[in-house]
């Protein structure tokens, strides 16, 4: 009995001094940084699978260096699902504006309906104020 008294005084003794209070406060504080951080990666994990159909057009996607089997594309039709081809490659761009030369540039051709998921934003200049694409340009268009 003597020992619990003597330590609840010392305890006491403790909290006074101040000591408990700053382990308390670190204790507070790294359970509150814990929990944000958490917090903040499980939101962020959220809107990435949320959006993340989006950014790639799709729920699946097939990427291959060669052309895909056509009977891989007709049992996707058979169940149900719909289908878009891309291509994609590195090219160059010329204008006849002197700013703008000649450029590198990625070019995706892309068949019609895509995409699948979300939608293309398009821009008339750099930096420019965009609008929802209409389609696809025409064959022989850019």
């Amino acid at each position: 009995m003597q020992t619990v008294r003597q330590a609840w005084r010392m305890t006491a003794r403790d909290w006074r001094a101040g000591e408990l209070t700053i382990l308390l406060l670190a204790l507070i504080l790294a359970v509150a940084a814990l929990s944000s951080v958490g917090f903040l990666a499980d939101r962020m994990r959220q809107g990435l699978a949320h959006d993340g159909c989006q950014m790639i057009a799709a729920d699946f996607v097939v990427r291959a260096d060669h052309p895909v089997d056509a009977a891989f594309a007709d049992r996707a039709k058979s169940l149900g699902l719909d289908t878009a081809n891309t291509t994609i490659f590195p090219s160059m761009v010329s204008s006849t504006a002197p700013q703008l030369a000649s450029r590198l540039a990625a070019i995706k051709g892309v068949t019609p309906g895509y995409p699948l998921r979300g939608a293309i934003r398009i821009a008339g200049t750099p930096n420019g104020p965009d609008a929802p694409a209409r389609g696809i340009p025409a064959p022989g268009t850019v």
